[in-house]
């Protein structure tokens, strides 16, 4: 585990290219086309198990899967460089303990407070005057 987690996004990053969204890879186990345990077997310090790996990442999407997560959504509709000006929605979904904890810090509306929150945030960038 403590390889893993020194290592963790490089492997994330090559299990999710190389089985998650690789539509020749038809299972989490991957190893039809193989690529991802190749990768393994050709590494000097060969530390980490691939097949526990795999086994691991599954198990976390599957828990992923049945799991309420909060979503946060931003869709840029249109930009008009001649009048600089951008046109997007913010969407928000947010869990019944989070809001909770917002109202108990004393924030009223949430929901106004995170939109709010993102548009002073994004004003900030330096690409948007």
């Amino acid at each position: 585990m403590q390889a893993i987690a020194a290592r963790g996004d490089e492997d994330i990053y090559a299990f999710l290219s190389h089985c998650y969204m690789n539509p020749y890879e038809l299972s989490y186990d991957c190893n039809i086309i193989g690529d991802f345990d190749v990768r393994y077997a050709n590494q000097e310090v060969n530390d980490v198990d691939p097949a526990f790996l795999k086994q691991l990442l599954y198990y976390i999407d599957q828990k992923l899967e049945q799991t309420e997560l909060p979503s946060f959504n931003i869709t840029f509709q249109k930009f008009d460089p001649r009048n600089e000006t951008i046109t997007f929605n913010i969407q928000v979904n947010t869990l019944q303990q989070d809001e909770a904890a917002l109202v108990q810090a004393g924030i009223v509306n949430p929901h106004i407070y995170i939109v709010t929150s993102v548009i002073h945030l994004l004003k900030q960038n330096r690409f948007i005057q």
